[in-house]
């Protein structure tokens, strides 16, 4: 073999084997890439997501970008803890699409939450707070309607007294009210009553005013079973609202006080 030939055979090594390494860099760059991507992607959903949980507002151009990285199905790869907080996501763009005038942006919208919601479920059937989105999710596609109510029931049945969930089921759930069942509107009802009983009187308060309004007779009469200081207080609440034409069960409305005449200097 020539020198030539060794040198030739030399350089085609060497740079086979430089070719190797950098491919195998590059690989090695790539899936850092990926993984880094992944994981941040991740990481902002997270935070999104339980931010929207704690009632934080986001533009909708912020939400729209960051659904970019979910769809289409891209959250099947996604841990299941994520989940949650992809369904609060996709919950605010759908709430965000019913206040439009566009039924196919309103159906998109909520045909988006629907998948999460039963990719969510199969992964956690256990939660309360999924089952209630999907009751308002599915009610707003399909109506009330006997599968509805079952959605319903089974956030009652798993979270019956978290308060966070409490405060947005009670006023949904008012709203279906007179097509409620006996059994989950009996639920309903003692819901309300645990909000006094509790001394959340201003969340209680709120829902009177609400969603509540058409019923006050019927979730007042609840109240009669608690103590004497839980029912004052809540009046007191309810009461500064000029919400007294319904009373609350042994406490009487405030007097209406009548101003005295203004009288002329002098007289």
């Amino acid at each position: 073999m020539s020198k030539q030939t060794q040198h030739a055979g030399m350089l085609t090594s060497a740079n086979a084997a430089r070719l190797v390494l950098a491919t195998a860099g590059l690989a090695a760059m790539a899936w850092a890439f990926v993984v880094f991507s992944v994981a941040a992607s991740e990481s902002t959903i997270s935070e999104v997501g339980n931010a929207l949980l704690r009632g934080e507002v986001f533009k909708s151009e912020v939400l729209a970008s960051l659904d970019a990285h979910i769809n289409p199905d891209t959250s099947s790869g996604f841990r299941s803890a994520l989940l949650h907080q992809v369904v609060m996501i996709r919950l605010s763009r759908a709430e965000e699409a019913t206040h439009s005038n566009d039924p196919m942006i309103i159906d998109q919208g909520l045909k988006s939450l629907s998948r999460i919601l039963d990719q969510t479920l199969n992964n956690a059937p256990d939660d309360p707070f999924t089952w209630l989105v999907k009751f308002w999710c599915d009610g707003r596609r399909d109506g009330l309607r006997a599968g509805n109510f079952a959605y319903l029931r089974m956030s009652y049945e798993l979270g019956p007294y978290e308060s966070w969930i409490s405060a947005t089921r009670n006023p949904q759930a008012l709203t279906a009210f007179p097509a409620l069942p006996s059994d989950l509107a009996d639920r309903v009802v003692s819901e309300f009553a645990g909000f006094v009983k509790w001394r959340l009187d201003s969340e209680a308060a709120a829902i009177a005013a609400g969603p509540g309004r058409p019923i006050r007779s019927i979730l007042f009469s609840r109240l009669a079973e608690l103590d004497y200081g839980q029912r004052r207080a809540f009046a007191n609440t309810v009461y500064r609202m000029e919400l007294d034409d319904v009373p609350v069960p042994g406490i009487a409305p405030p007097t209406p006080q009548i101003p005295m005449p203004v009288l002329p200097p002098n007289f």
